[in-house]
């Protein structure tokens, strides 16, 4: 086989379309990373107008709790005890429904501190998966929980207000 040398047209060529490449690259991450935006608020997650609230309680006339900074890509939960979502000890929840699949819901049994059994709801924050190119666009963020209860036709509505950032790279 021969050897072929490039000319330095044809290797300016080739740089710019290296340029071109990674130009194009960074255009396609970018789109990639506010499409997981679109699509995580068509989902559910609400985008909310001020950080989260302190504590929990009612805002607006809606049950909203502060879950404070969740951070991408990091495994999480948070637990409400049923006291909390003015519900009975001995409520049985059906099913728990989120607005949004990066929060799964379900009912645990815990031991209280005057060592009783008590049930909470877990939420998981579901860690999100990005490729290393995407850029990440921090928000405040608002999940609607709704719990079906055995025995009431009535569904329970409340919301968990965070924001959802991350450890920013270290360079």
């Amino acid at each position: 086989m021969q050897a072929h040398k490039l000319t330095s047209s044809q290797a300016h060529k080739l740089a710019s379309s290296q340029a071109s490449k990674t130009r194009l690259q960074a255009v396609f991450a970018m789109s990639l990373g506010l499409a997981m935006v679109s699509l995580a608020l068509s989902c559910g997650c609400q985008r909310h107008t001020s950080a989260a609230t302190a504590g929990s309680g009612k805002s607006s006339g809606r049950l909203a709790f502060d879950a404070g900074v969740i951070l991408a890509g990091e495994s999480s939960y948070l637990c409400i005890p049923f006291e909390r979502l003015a519900l009975t000890s001995t409520a049985r929840i059906a099913s728990v429904e989120t607005s949004c699949e990066c929060v799964r819901g379900s009912v645990v049994s815990y031991l209280a501190a005057n060592q009783s059994t008590a049930q909470a709801v877990r939420l998981d924050f579901v860690p999100e998966i990005r490729s290393a190119n995407s850029k990440f666009v921090p928000m405040p963020l608002s999940v609607q929980i709704t719990l079906e209860i055995e025995g009431d036709q009535n569904k329970r509505d409340f919301w968990i207000e965070l924001i959802h950032s991350e450890i920013p790279a270290v360079h």
